[in-house]
């Protein structure tokens, strides 16, 4: 246990109705990254007659719910999609063998053979967390105990000005934390504590509603082409099959990082459940994160490894990915640029995320001085190390200190990082606990907790709290001296992305999803061959729309402007 962490750790609430779980293996990073068998964990079994539930979502706020659901004795199945077999959600991370790994359509394929000294290791979003919460501090600790994180040793995190860097002193700084080896070892180290067996890697579409038992039947749709990335801006699988799961479950969980109006949020039968739905499709906001990385064979010569660029408009934070715990990439060096909310919002829609992201690049190079090393980058922009995500943080939470909701009348619980606050891990993790909690205790005919939101009345308020990191939130994490501090904007719908296409990314496939708002009346589909892209009279009839969509939508206007 970090020393910093002695005062902290003797001030954390124990839990004497969670079962003593004793003689646990410890999970290393290899073990993490091979899954396991069940036979390397210790599993709690469930009584007989157990009642069940359904945690839908892939990220930490899912398997942290289903981990303490599974410890109070309930019957967990947890239903997630982030492309193939792979958890994470918004802490998703990739292992790139940089000769022998290739993008081929949706699918990550291996053509050579495979070498360490190749491999890198990057995250794709949060990249670290801070821990303040007793909750959450004592979740960390565990996780630290289980061999899936480590405190990252001292940082060197600052801010970059026309001076150079300035770094902040350690004194200031908290314990930082990341997963080992990547922020997506802790989704994965829970899975093999509840058992794989428990998991199923699939979108959640409908829940329909026995009539007899009242118990919840859930459809689902599995991804049958296996796709690498096919969950980014929160579409379905390119190819996929329908299934009605065997399974009955008394509750559900709806654990996602996702929006409203898309096609991935799930339905019910029950009305009081589908009223649950409706209430997120109304309130959930998110801002677009843009993010790019980069690898190079030779080091730069950046004297930080976390830092804040003042002068640069197009970047929000640089960090330095194979400095943290478990990334090393041996002769490779690897980068992460993050860039700044008015920059990803500027290049939210699909059309313009290549654009973007050279943008963002040239950018990086431009502002620290590194022209003569770009002969040196063996990355692309091209995916997975340029990544647009339409729902990369939220900007409204619930009001009143309320970090989860409960809806009594049809057992359907929300736990995610937009219930408990700032978007952070912290907020996701202490959400999914005290959700998780309140089932315990309702399943036993006790008394919610304060923090369990009850009723669907309850107007959202924005995040008031800046984002000075712009990835996340990180609780007791200074500002960067004379820093511009950035305020979450509210899209008009669930993001940027949707703003700009006029219905959710998810829902816009193939050539549409390049078309701007005032362009979607067109009929595609009808015209000739050649006659696309614009051409002729249907350019200077698109104008028009252009004007009269600016008119309209003030918000739109902006993005347009740049602005």
């Amino acid at each position: 246990m970090p020393r910093r962490w002695a005062s902290r750790m003797a001030e954390a609430p124990a839990h004497p109705e969670l079962p003593v779980e004793s003689n646990r293996n410890k999970i290393s990073s290899k073990l993490s990254r091979k899954r396991s068998s069940s036979s390397k964990r210790t599993q709690i079994e469930c009584a007989a007659g157990a009642k069940s539930v359904c945690i839908v979502g892939a990220g930490l706020a899912a398997m942290t719910a289903a981990r303490r659901l599974h410890q109070h004795g309930f019957k967990v199945r947890v239903v997630g999609y982030c492309g193939g077999r792979k958890l994470g959600g918004r802490c998703f991370s990739e292992e790139w063998d940089m000769g022998a790994h290739r993008m081929q359509g949706p699918l990550k394929v291996t053509k050579g053979r495979r070498s360490e000294a190749n491999t890198v290791r990057f995250d794709t979003g949060c990249q670290w967390f801070t821990a303040q919460n007793p909750m959450f501090v004592e979740e960390v600790q565990r996780w630290c105990s289980q061999g899936y994180v480590a405190e990252w040793q001292s940082p060197r995190v600052g801010r970059w000005t026309c001076g150079g860097f300035e770094p902040l002193g350690q004194e200031q700084m908290p314990p930082i934390f990341a997963g080992i080896g990547g922020m997506d070892r802790i989704a994965e180290g829970m899975v093999q504590e509840i058992g794989e067996d428990k998991v199923l890697y699939a979108v959640a579409r409908r829940f329909a509603s026995d009539p007899d038992t009242g118990k919840y039947k859930l459809s689902v749709e599995m991804d049958t082409a296996n796709g690498h990335l096919s969950f980014i801006g929160g579409n379905l699988p390119q190819q996929s099959e329908s299934v009605v799961l065997d399974e009955e479950f008394d509750y559900v969980v709806m654990a996602q990082g996702l929006a409203a109006k898309q096609p991935r949020m799930v339905d019910f039968e029950n009305i009081h459940a589908q009223q649950v739905v409706e209430f997120l499709r109304e309130n959930l906001r998110y801002q677009t994160l843009m993010v790019l990385t980069l690898v190079f064979r030779k080091p730069l010569p950046l004297p930080f490894d976390v830092c804040k660029p003042d002068a640069s408009a197009e970047i929000g934070l640089v960090v330095r990915a194979s400095s943290k715990p478990g990334m090393d990439g041996g002769e490779l060096e690897t980068w992460t640029v993050c860039a700044s909310a008015a920059f990803a919002r500027q290049f939210a829609l699909p059309k313009t995320k290549n654009d973007g992201l050279k943008a963002l690049r040239e950018a990086f190079f431009r502002t620290f001085g590194l022209g003569e090393y770009q002969q040196h980058m063996v990355s692309s922009h091209g995916t997975p190390f340029g990544l647009l995500w339409p729902h990369g943080q939220p900007v409204r939470k619930l009001a009143g200190g309320k970090t989860a909701i409960f809806c009594p009348e049809a057992q359907v619980g929300v736990c995610a990082d937009y219930c408990g606050g700032a978007p952070c891990v912290q907020s996701a993790v202490v959400s999914a606990l005290t959700l998780a909690d309140a089932l315990a205790s309702h399943r036993h005919g006790g008394p919610m907790a304060d923090a369990v939101l009850t009723h669907l009345d309850v107007p959202w308020e924005p995040i008031p709290i800046p984002m000075p990191w712009t990835i996340a939130h990180f609780p007791g994490m200074p500002t960067p001296p004379t820093s511009s501090l950035v305020t979450l904007e509210q899209p008009e719908r669930c993001c940027p992305t949707h703003d700009w296409l006029g219905s959710h990314p998810g829902l816009v496939f193939g050539r549409t999803a390049a078309l701007k708002p005032w362009e979607r009346g067109e009929v595609r589909r009808s015209e000739p061959k050649g006659m696309g892209k614009g051409r002729g009279k249907g350019k200077r009839h698109n104008k028009g729309k252009k004007e009269s969509f600016m008119k309209q939508t003030p918000y739109a206007r902006d993005v347009v402007m740049g602005a």
